[in-house]
């Protein structure tokens, strides 16, 4: 069935998102000119500045379009930059029950809008299933990387990140797990190990091992000294030439922007003669300990801080061992060290979580996830609310994944798989509408809001010689079922799970210059779907309880329809599936000027109840004095 494009614009899927009032959210401050660009004709030049706004920053576009047609600036939400806001790490928050399977975390970068030929970074753990919440912070150089793109996973061109559970540890069976504040995180502090569990691998998957010259000697150990557990060298190197000592692999590591490497140590006479070392890719550098110790290694643990300028000889990108050496030429004869929490270090900077990825709290997040999962998993993904997590408030809401890997699989050879995927391109989905604020000045032009899908489709809304404001900040309100189609990309269905661009354009209408500045755009605060709209047949139109949960428990099992007419006459109000077909047929009566109401109980034409997700409504009129209108928008189902 063909579908007409204004429909189109609203086809957006959203398999699943936590339901309720809606509150204002601010979707971008537009405080920054970063990852903003500008676009021109022929004969039109324009320029981006930050200006004071009406909360904050705002920003300005300076444009002269005397002999063009058009200015505009972009702002590209297709990722996110990770490395420019001083994110090394992931932190998060996790809790599970039943079957121990591996809690999979995977982030993808932008080399093309395929992810299959993208690279990616893997994190894998296997969840303790006691019920208790922990809080991990993982360095992304303890990810691992699949080089499916450039072979170079770019942190500063991230597109999605998905989070799942997999049964690699080879068993089956279901359990549950909840997740709950994922974010970037500034760390000071990489640790390698800190040899807490006494034994090998490290954190980067490397183990501790001896090295020794012909007549040297080296034993390694884990040992625990009152309430310090570490690493135990022993070493004799008494012969001329001899020397030895331990290894430590890192995994070939990336450690750019660390400035030190850092680790306590201790000796049993004190005074001993060590070298430390970084082992790159064939070459290895290395430097006296007790030259960056002030009077040299003591019997008490000391923390050691060497730049990592002192190892100009090792590519820091890819460091695969530390080192520490007993050397005779150095004066070291014998002895035994102790080595502890082995790191690299940021120094003069401070910790902190740089970007929220996801803190689950929203009523209705623009964070949306899709589900995916294997042929023989299930997957159910719900909202709860959950204050037990360590300083979360009591407002708190996590996710919850159920999860079920048959034991009589239809495909034994494959591993079940079950994962939730969230892009970073920015989901409006779950609103009806977008606001913004405005000031112009200089000539009086038209100016355009447009929106841009990942497929770039693009639809838009045109405001007539309105650019010239005085220089006084207004807000306009832009609901979707305004929008008009723009052009094509793969298709001309506009996808509001995935806006890659955000556009403001100003148009030739008088021509000439001057300035256009723009701030907070954020969605409409309102609890239920309502927007009114003065001169039209059909207004005020509002939707009660969207979503609804026809399940007969009492509660929400019907939605309401409530709008007023400007004149009697004829009303009809049918629902379609978002592939167009019509689902139910609801009314099609005479109703008098005034409020009205209408119901939907759920339903289908065959009285089936229909199956969770989104659905679009569409409400017309036609008055007895010959107007005609329509209203259309999106109702979720969830039971």
């Amino acid at each position: 069935m063909m579908r007409s494009k204004s429909a189109s614009v609203l086809l957006a899927v959203l398999l699943f998102a936590p339901w309720g009032k809606a509150r204002a959210l601010v979707l971008d401050a537009y405080s920054s000119t970063f990852t903003m660009t500008i676009s021109t004709d022929a004969g039109s030049t324009a320029l981006l500045q930050s200006v004071a706004g009406t909360e904050g920053n705002a920003v300005e576009m300076l444009y002269n379009i005397d002999t063009g047609n058009f200015a505009q600036f972009i702002k590209d939400y297709s990722q996110i930059n990770l490395a420019a806001e001083g994110g090394n790490a992931l932190r998060f928050r996790y809790k599970a029950t039943g079957n121990s399977n591996t809690l999979e975390i995977k982030f993808t970068d932008s080399d093309s809008t395929r992810t299959a030929v993208s690279d990616k970074l893997d994190l894998k753990l296997l969840t303790r299933t006691d019920g208790v919440w922990r809080e991990m912070t993982v360095y992304f150089s303890s990810f691992t990387t699949f080089p499916d793109g450039n072979s170079s996973f770019d942190l500063s061109r991230v597109q999605s990140l998905t989070v799942g559970v997999t049964a690699d540890n080879s068993t089956r069976g279901s359990g549950s797990i909840w997740l709950d504040k994922f974010e970037a995180y500034k760390s000071t502090f990489t640790l390698a190990d800190d040899f807490e569990d006494l034994s090998d691998p490290n954190f980067f998957g490397g183990n501790a091992e001896a090295f020794a010259s012909t007549n040297g000697s080296a034993t390694v150990t884990y040992v625990t000294l009152g309430k310090e557990r570490a690493l135990q060298l022993q070493y004799s190197v008494l012969n001329g030439g001899d020397f030895s000592g331990l290894t430590m692999g890192l995994g070939n590591r990336n450690f750019q922007g660390h400035t030190h490497l850092s680790f306590k140590v201790r000796g049993n006479a004190g005074g001993e003669f060590l070298k430390v070392g970084l082992e790159g890719t064939g070459t290895q550098a290395k430097v006296v300990i007790s030259s960056a110790l002030t009077g040299g290694i003591t019997t008490a643990f000391q923390r050691v801080t060497v730049p990592m300028s002192s190892f100009t000889a090792v590519d820091i990108s890819s460091v695969a061992k530390f080192s520490i050496t007993a050397e005779n030429a150095i004066g070291s004869g014998a002895g035994t060290v102790w080595i502890d929490d082995v790191a690299f270090t940021r120094e003069g900077e401070t910790p902190g979580a740089t970007r929220v990825l996801d803190d689950f709290d929203l009523d209705r997040p623009r964070t949306n996830w899709d589900i995916y999962r294997h042929d023989d998993a299930s997957l159910a993904v719900s909202v709860v609310s959950d204050a037990t997590v360590p300083d979360s408030l009591s407002t708190n809401r996590v996710y919850r994944l159920d999860y079920t890997f048959t034991a009589s699989p239809s495909l034994p050879a494959e591993t079940p798989w079950a994962v939730i995927d969230r892009p970073f391109q920015l989901s409006i989905a779950p609103f009806d509408a977008l606001r913004f604020r405005y000031r112009g000045s200089g000539s009086n032009n038209n100016f355009e809001f447009k929106l841009t899908d990942d497929d770039n489709t693009t639809w838009f809304r045109k405001f007539l010689m309105a650019t010239n404001t005085s220089s006084v900040w207004r807000t306009v309100t832009v609901p979707f079922s305004k929008l008009s189609f723009f052009s094509s990309g793969t298709d001309d269905i506009l996808n509001l799970k995935r806006i890659k661009q955000i556009a403001f354009a100003v148009a030739k209408g008088s021509g000439g210059g001057g300035g256009f500045a723009v701030d907070q755009l954020e969605t409409p605060e309102d609890g239920d779907t309502a927007i009114a709209e003065s001169g039209r047949l059909i207004s005020s139109v509002k939707v009660v309880n969207n979503p609804f949960s026809p399940n007969g428990d009492g509660v929400k099992d019907q939605a309401f329809f409530v709008y007023s007419l400007d004149g009697a006459g004829k009303v009809n109000l049918k629902i379609y599936s978002l592939e167009g077909d019509e689902v139910r047929a609801l009314a099609f009566q005479d109703q008098s000027s005034g409020v009205q109401s209408l119901e939907w109980n759920g339903r289908d034409n065959d009285n089936r109840l229909v199956r969770n997700g989104l659905y679009l409504f569409r409400l017309e009129a036609s008055a007895l004095d010959g107007r005609t209108d329509e209203y259309k928008q999106v109702i979720a189902v969830l039971r």
